[in-house]
């Protein structure tokens, strides 16, 4: 069964994003922001390393007493570019039984090596609070690493990607006025047009597994 259905990754990456992940996306700012402070925060174990990738929680604040700000370091596995997150609920919030999503991060500093390379990468992570919520224990969760889409795709990477986890997908690249995309030409029958554009979209990223868990609070 020949199924074409296109993943354009220039003017419809919104819409696939949409498809693919939670509503909330991360912003990135033009110019980097100040590190918040942890003066006013508890922070235990701090410094986390996970599959030999060091993760830091740097500073907490609450913020308009509605917006709880994180700021996260976290090493570079290798150079390509590496975000702390593709959906709110890679990282998220725990206040007692509750679970809170982040609505969004910034990089607000990235540190490079001699040769240029880039070592460490530092975010601002916002969290929706009730005003008034008791913050006086919580615990910061961040799933995984993963890597931005890029905006041409390796067909043959993402094709081996695809048959290494035996998804029975079968895709090709394209070129149409300007965009870059990818046509799924073949997918299992009981495999929805969704289920299968999903799939093809997690294929384009890669991802360092956690998790690390930061145990903090605010007084």
């Amino acid at each position: 069964m020949k199924i074409k259905s296109s993943l354009v990754f220039v003017g419809n990456i919104l819409f696939l994003l949409a498809a693919c992940s939670p509503a909330h996306s991360a912003q990135r700012p033009d110019a980097p922001q100040k590190i918040l402070s942890p003066a006013k925060s508890q922070i235990e174990n701090n410094i986390q390393t996970i599959n030999g990738i060091k993760l830091q929680l740097v500073g907490v604040q609450l913020a308009n007493s509605d917006l709880l700000q994180v700021d996260v370091c976290f090493d570079y596995p290798n150079q390509e570019d590496w975000l702390l997150s593709n959906s709110p609920d890679n990282v998220f919030l725990t206040v007692g039984q509750q679970t809170i999503f982040h609505s969004g991060f910034s990089e607000i500093d990235v540190k490079s090596d001699a040769n240029g390379n880039h070592t460490q990468r530092c975010d601002n992570l916002n969290f929706p609070v009730t005003p008034g919520q008791d913050l006086s224990s919580f615990t910061i969760t961040i799933n995984q690493l993963v890597t931005s889409v890029p905006e041409q795709p390796d067909c043959a990477k993402v094709q081996g990607k695809l048959d290494s986890a035996n998804t029975g997908i079968q895709i090709s690249c394209n070129a149409a006025k300007g965009n870059s995309g990818i046509d799924i030409k073949g997918k299992p029958s009981n495999l929805s047009d969704f289920e299968a554009r999903k799939i093809v979209f997690l294929s384009l990223t890669d991802t360092f597994q956690g998790p690390w868990v930061f145990t903090s609070g605010i007084k």
